[in-house]
């Protein structure tokens, strides 16, 4: 007990000596240049490669589930959907707003030939029409979301604006007859520029009624002017175990959600796990 309380007040003291010393104006840039090293650490700002976001592991271990039908909201030109086709034997629906990048994905599908059905409208929460900010016509960073152009980097590229198509999954799968044959999803990915809330709620029955066994999310500086964070996304699975993509493959750790440090609004993925399964 005396040693156990001998440590303790060590470490106090360490911990007010570096206090002490780091908690100071002038190493705010060490400090920052500290915490931007930890974050990646724990999985933060690995983009764009599936290999080094830790994306193409999450996809091989589905592939082991012998999946039989995933969907990739916010395809763009394809690079997920064609990870999907060249790393499991499942069919994909993918959705991608923008006409550019639309035609990049069908020349995919086309590559793999009754295997895609590429959709080319949005997803939200609503049906209907809406406004897609974009820059290039294969842009990455194009959002139904105006408020994420607070964003430096996306202010500076994205400066054009399209009125699209835009469905629900709910309406998709359930209401006009697409339900798939299986009757389940292996994998719903999300990826839309801090629409991510309203894909979800645009999708309440179809993640009740078809239970995906996981469910991917891209977490980003998006959701910080759209309002959410990642407990708020999280309330909108109940039943999922929450994991975070590590780079390289390294795996997927646990997070808890309800932690401040798992709502941090940097670039991430978690993935969404339904706890039968085991990946």
């Amino acid at each position: 007990q005396r040693l156990r309380t001998f440590g303790r007040r060590l470490f106090t003291k360490l911990l007010r000596g570096y206090d002490f010393v780091m908690a100071r104006p002038g190493m705010a840039k060490v400090n920052g240049a500290l915490l931007s090293l930890a974050l990646r650490g724990l999985g933060y700002n690995h983009c764009c490669d599936p290999e080094y976001t830790g994306e193409m592991r999450l996809i091989r271990r589905i592939g082991k589930l012998e999946p039989s039908f995933c969907i990739d909201v916010g395809a763009n030109v394809g690079t997920y959907t064609r990870t999907i086709l060249e790393e499991t034997s499942a069919a994909v629906l993918a959705f991608e707003p923008l006409p550019g990048a639309f035609a990049k994905l069908e020349a995919v599908a086309r590559e793999h030939p009754g295997r895609v059905t590429a959709i080319n409208c949005g997803v939200g929460n609503v049906s209907g029409d809406l406004l897609l900010h974009f820059g290039d016509d294969e842009s990455e960073l194009a959002s139904f979301s105006p408020v994420v152009s607070s964003i430096p980097y996306v202010s500076a590229s994205c400066n054009r604006s399209q009125k699209v198509r835009i469905v629900t999954l709910d309406e998709y799968l359930l209401a006009s007859g697409n339900r798939p044959a299986c009757d389940r999803i292996d994998l719903l990915k999300i990826d839309v520029e801090g629409f991510e809330h309203e894909v979800l709620l645009g999708a309440r029955r179809t993640i009740e009624e078809l239970r995906p066994r996981v469910i991917q999310l891209e977490y980003n500086w998006h959701q910080l002017f759209t309002g959410h964070t990642l407990l708020d996304l999280a309330r909108l699975l109940p039943g999922y175990d929450a994991f975070q993509l590590l780079p390289f493959g390294s795996g997927l750790r646990p997070v808890d959600i309800t932690s401040p440090r798992s709502n941090v609004f940097e670039y991430a993925n978690f993935a969404f796990v339904a706890p039968q399964f085991r990946i």
